[in-house]
């Protein structure tokens, strides 16, 4: 299950939970690195030291999401991957891991959005080796006007 370390993937993980538990099947939780640019003191500290960090905090991240898993009862791994373009690098992973299934979060973006920046989850899911389930993201209700 690749997750891109922005906002949480709720409704990802708990199907991802789910079938994990009813076919007593491994989770394998997965990001790839991307170049962001540094903030505050971050500045200071060496382009090694600086990568380092960020790698870390991704390593951070999918632990968080493994800790909640495992505590449920999952079987959970977790892997950083090298900087690069999201979907080849989660693909790269997919034909060496060989997992029965891909869950994927989609972002839901549509028209421009789609357009200029992308889908990585409609990439992953028309080239990858194994099955995909593709959750959409639940709509959240908007204030009333």
């Amino acid at each position: 299950m690749p997750l891109d370390g922005g906002p949480d993937p709720i409704d990802a993980l708990e199907q991802a939970q789910a079938m994990a538990l009813a076919f007593q099947a491994e989770l394998r939780l997965i990001s790839v690195e991307a170049p962001v640019s540094p903030t505050g003191n971050e500045w200071k500290l060496s382009q090694s030291d600086y990568l380092n960090k960020k790698s870390q905090a991704l390593a951070d991240y999918l632990e968080r999401h493994a800790q909640v898993l495992r505590a449920a009862g999952c079987r959970v791994s977790t892997a950083v991957l090298p900087m690069g373009k999201p979907a080849t690098r989660v693909l790269d992973e997919a034909t060496r891991y060989q997992p029965d299934l891909m869950v994927l979060q989609s972002h839901g973006r549509v028209g421009l959005a789609r357009m200029f920046m992308g889908s990585q989850a409609e990439e992953i899911s028309r080239q990858s080796p194994c099955p995909v389930l593709l959750v959409h993201r639940a709509p959240t209700s908007a204030p009333e006007s």
